[in-house]
Protein backbone atom coordinates (compact mmCIF):
# COMPACT_ATOMS: atom_id res chain seq x y z
CA UNK A 1 0.00 0.00 0.00
CA UNK A 2 1.45 3.38 -0.95
CA UNK A 3 1.59 6.36 1.39
CA UNK A 4 -1.13 8.10 -0.62
CA UNK A 5 -3.51 5.12 -0.28
CA UNK A 6 -2.66 4.75 3.39
CA UNK A 7 -3.37 8.44 4.02
CA UNK A 8 -6.70 8.16 2.23
CA UNK A 9 -7.67 5.14 4.29
CA UNK A 10 -6.83 6.95 7.50
CA UNK A 11 -8.94 9.96 6.52
CA UNK A 12 -11.88 7.70 5.68
CA UNK A 13 -11.56 5.87 8.98
CA UNK A 14 -11.41 9.12 10.93
CA UNK A 15 -14.43 10.49 9.11
CA UNK A 16 -16.51 7.39 9.64
CA UNK A 17 -15.83 7.49 13.41
CA UNK A 18 -15.70 11.21 14.21
CA UNK A 19 -17.62 13.10 11.51
CA UNK A 20 -20.39 10.68 10.64
CA UNK A 21 -23.03 13.38 10.00
CA UNK A 22 -20.73 16.34 9.45
CA UNK A 23 -20.72 18.37 6.20
CA UNK A 24 -16.93 17.97 6.26
CA UNK A 25 -17.36 14.28 5.52
CA UNK A 26 -18.65 15.12 2.03
CA UNK A 27 -15.74 17.51 1.45
CA UNK A 28 -13.18 14.89 2.43
CA UNK A 29 -15.00 12.19 0.46
CA UNK A 30 -14.92 14.41 -2.65
CA UNK A 31 -11.25 15.14 -2.04
CA UNK A 32 -10.47 11.43 -1.82
CA UNK A 33 -12.44 10.74 -5.01
CA UNK A 34 -10.60 13.54 -6.81
CA UNK A 35 -7.27 12.08 -5.65
CA UNK A 36 -8.27 8.67 -7.01
CA UNK A 37 -9.22 10.23 -10.35
CA UNK A 38 -5.88 12.07 -10.41
CA UNK A 39 -4.03 8.78 -9.85
CA UNK A 40 -6.06 7.19 -12.66
CA UNK A 41 -5.21 10.18 -14.88
CA UNK A 42 -1.49 9.72 -14.17
CA UNK A 43 -1.76 6.03 -15.05
CA UNK A 44 -3.70 6.83 -18.23
CA UNK A 45 -1.08 9.38 -19.28
CA UNK A 46 1.65 6.80 -18.65
CA UNK A 47 -0.12 4.18 -20.73
CA UNK A 48 -0.76 6.58 -23.62
CA UNK A 49 2.81 7.86 -23.71
CA UNK A 50 2.04 11.29 -22.28
CA UNK A 51 3.55 10.88 -18.82
CA UNK A 52 5.73 13.95 -19.47
CA UNK A 53 2.52 16.06 -19.27
CA UNK A 54 1.46 14.64 -15.90
CA UNK A 55 2.48 17.79 -13.99
CA UNK A 56 0.66 20.06 -16.45
CA UNK A 57 -2.77 18.41 -16.49
CA UNK A 58 -5.20 18.13 -13.62
CA UNK A 59 -8.76 17.09 -12.93
CA UNK A 60 -11.24 19.94 -12.86
CA UNK A 61 -14.98 19.54 -12.81
CA UNK A 62 -16.53 16.08 -12.41
CA UNK A 63 -20.20 15.25 -12.50
CA UNK A 64 -22.40 12.25 -11.80
CA UNK A 65 -23.18 11.81 -15.51
CA UNK A 66 -19.65 10.55 -16.14
CA UNK A 67 -18.10 13.78 -17.44
CA UNK A 68 -14.73 14.97 -16.25
CA UNK A 69 -12.94 18.10 -17.33
CA UNK A 70 -9.16 18.17 -17.57
CA UNK A 71 -7.39 21.51 -17.28
CA UNK A 72 -4.03 22.73 -18.46
CA UNK A 73 -2.39 26.08 -19.12
CA UNK A 74 -0.93 25.02 -22.47
CA UNK A 75 -3.11 24.76 -25.56
CA UNK A 76 -0.46 22.61 -27.27
CA UNK A 77 -1.09 19.85 -24.72
CA UNK A 78 -4.80 19.85 -25.53
CA UNK A 79 -4.18 19.57 -29.25
CA UNK A 80 -1.97 16.53 -28.63
CA UNK A 81 -4.38 14.88 -26.19
CA UNK A 82 -7.45 15.22 -28.41
CA UNK A 83 -6.34 12.22 -30.46
CA UNK A 84 -5.85 10.18 -27.29
CA UNK A 85 -9.28 10.80 -25.73
CA UNK A 86 -10.61 7.31 -26.56
CA UNK A 87 -7.53 5.77 -24.93
CA UNK A 88 -7.88 8.00 -21.88
CA UNK A 89 -11.56 7.06 -21.56
CA UNK A 90 -10.63 3.39 -21.77
CA UNK A 91 -7.96 3.78 -19.08
CA UNK A 92 -10.40 5.49 -16.71
CA UNK A 93 -12.98 2.76 -17.26
CA UNK A 94 -10.37 0.05 -16.71
CA UNK A 95 -9.53 1.77 -13.40
CA UNK A 96 -13.16 1.40 -12.35
CA UNK A 97 -14.38 4.93 -13.00
CA UNK A 98 -17.63 5.38 -14.98
CA UNK A 99 -16.25 8.11 -17.24
CA UNK A 100 -18.37 8.70 -20.34
CA UNK A 101 -16.88 11.98 -21.56
CA UNK A 102 -13.62 13.88 -21.14
CA UNK A 103 -13.49 17.59 -21.88
CA UNK A 104 -10.19 19.40 -22.29
CA UNK A 105 -9.92 23.06 -21.32
CA UNK A 106 -7.16 25.65 -21.31
CA UNK A 107 -7.06 27.82 -18.22
CA UNK A 108 -6.68 31.55 -18.77
CA UNK A 109 -3.44 33.07 -17.65
CA UNK A 110 -3.59 34.72 -14.26
CA UNK A 111 -2.70 38.37 -13.76
CA UNK A 112 0.50 37.30 -12.02
CA UNK A 113 1.59 35.23 -15.03
CA UNK A 114 0.66 38.05 -17.40
CA UNK A 115 2.78 40.52 -15.42
CA UNK A 116 5.72 38.13 -15.35
CA UNK A 117 5.58 37.46 -19.07
CA UNK A 118 5.20 41.15 -19.93
CA UNK A 119 8.28 41.98 -17.85
CA UNK A 120 10.24 39.31 -19.70
CA UNK A 121 9.24 40.62 -23.12
CA UNK A 122 10.91 43.88 -24.02
CA UNK A 123 9.15 46.01 -26.56
CA UNK A 124 11.24 47.46 -29.36
CA UNK A 125 11.69 51.20 -29.32
CA UNK A 126 9.07 52.92 -31.46
CA UNK A 127 10.28 54.40 -34.72
CA UNK A 128 9.65 58.09 -35.12
CA UNK A 129 7.44 59.22 -38.00
CA UNK A 130 8.95 61.49 -40.61
CA UNK A 131 7.36 64.92 -40.96
CA UNK A 132 5.61 63.88 -44.20
CA UNK A 133 4.25 60.70 -42.54
CA UNK A 134 3.05 62.72 -39.58
CA UNK A 135 1.38 65.24 -41.90
CA UNK A 136 -0.36 62.42 -43.84
CA UNK A 137 -1.78 60.98 -40.65
CA UNK A 138 -2.98 64.42 -39.54
CA UNK A 139 -4.70 64.91 -42.91
CA UNK A 140 -6.39 61.54 -42.58
CA UNK A 141 -7.49 62.43 -39.06
CA UNK A 142 -9.21 65.59 -40.33
CA UNK A 143 -11.22 63.61 -42.88
CA UNK A 144 -12.25 60.82 -40.46
CA UNK A 145 -15.49 60.85 -38.46
CA UNK A 146 -14.60 61.90 -34.88
CA UNK A 147 -17.00 59.29 -33.47
CA UNK A 148 -15.33 56.35 -35.23
CA UNK A 149 -12.79 53.99 -33.67
CA UNK A 150 -10.48 54.76 -36.58
CA UNK A 151 -10.38 58.42 -35.50
CA UNK A 152 -9.45 57.37 -31.96
CA UNK A 153 -6.74 55.03 -33.25
CA UNK A 154 -5.18 57.71 -35.47
CA UNK A 155 -5.37 60.21 -32.62
CA UNK A 156 -3.52 57.75 -30.36
CA UNK A 157 -0.94 57.06 -33.07
CA UNK A 158 -0.24 60.78 -33.45
CA UNK A 159 -0.07 61.29 -29.70
CA UNK A 160 2.49 58.47 -29.39
CA UNK A 161 4.40 59.80 -32.40
CA UNK A 162 4.72 63.19 -30.64
CA UNK A 163 6.09 61.45 -27.54
CA UNK A 164 8.73 59.69 -29.65
CA UNK A 165 9.78 62.98 -31.22
CA UNK A 166 10.16 64.65 -27.81
CA UNK A 167 12.08 61.72 -26.30
CA UNK A 168 15.82 62.52 -26.06
CA UNK A 169 18.03 60.02 -27.89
Amino acid sequence: MTNNQQGSREISELLSKNLKDSPLKEVFTNFELRQKYQVALQQALDLTGFSHFSNDIFIGEMNDKGMIRLFTRQASIISRLKNKLPSLLHCFRESGFPVMEIQLKVLPKSNLETNLSSEEETKPDPIALSSSQFQSWEDLLRTTDPESPTYQAIELLLLNAKKVLKKPS
